[in-house]
């Protein structure tokens, strides 16, 4: 069984303060669009339901990602032997005040990989550096898990130099695993600077 280690939950305030940010600017969208595409009289009705639904669907999708990401951590812990180490749920500040999030870094023999968890369900397409899911029987683009590979590869890298650690910077790849209510599949492709 692979060693697991944890971060503090220090650096990740400033990253969590961050998201919420991000999420209570995307529900104040929500009650512009309905300013705008209602009349003024149904305002009071309709504001407060597009609120709660914008914050259910938030809620709803957090919950499931981090169901996902700990399923693939029980994963890793048990099938990765003891010279491979595991730390999940990592928030890097890749530069002074910037920051980013990697679900699980694993560190063996093999070299540094960096691990995205999507806990989709149903049909996924990836095609170059798109993603396209299939909802309601049309295949519907959606944010690519290979462009956020890419990203979390630079970042980890200005990470690496940020904080003077040894170089060369021992091989790095990625790896995309889709956890899911009936199944669990991984895909795999080296990072490229």
């Amino acid at each position: 069984m692979a060693r697991v280690f944890t971060q503090s939950d220090d650096q990740k305030s400033a990253f969590l303060k961050r998201i919420e940010e991000k999420e209570t600017a995307k529900v104040q969208q929500v009650r512009e669009r309905v300013d705008a595409e209602t009349p003024k009289i149904l305002h009071w009705a309709f504001k407060p339901l597009a609120t709660a639904m914008a914050r259910t669907k938030q809620r709803h999708d957090s919950q499931q990602g981090a169901r996902g990401e700990f399923a693939v951590s029980l994963r890793l812990w048990a099938r990765l032997p003891k010279s491979w180490a595991i730390i999940s749920d990592v928030v890097l500040e890749y530069k002074p005040g910037e920051y980013a999030q990697i679900d699980h870094i694993a560190i063996g023999p093999g070299g540094i990989f960096l691990i995205e968890t999507k806990a989709w369900d149903g049909a996924v397409l990836l095609k170059n550096d798109q993603c396209f899911r299939k909802e309601a029987g049309k295949w519907v683009k959606t944010h690519s898990p290979i462009h956020q590979h890419k990203t979390h590869q630079r970042r980890f890298h200005q990470w690496y130099v940020l904080h003077e650690l040894p170089q060369p910077l021992p091989p790095l790849s990625h790896l995309s695993c889709s956890h899911r209510p009936r199944g669990w599949w991984p895909t795999s492709a080296p990072c490229r600077s």
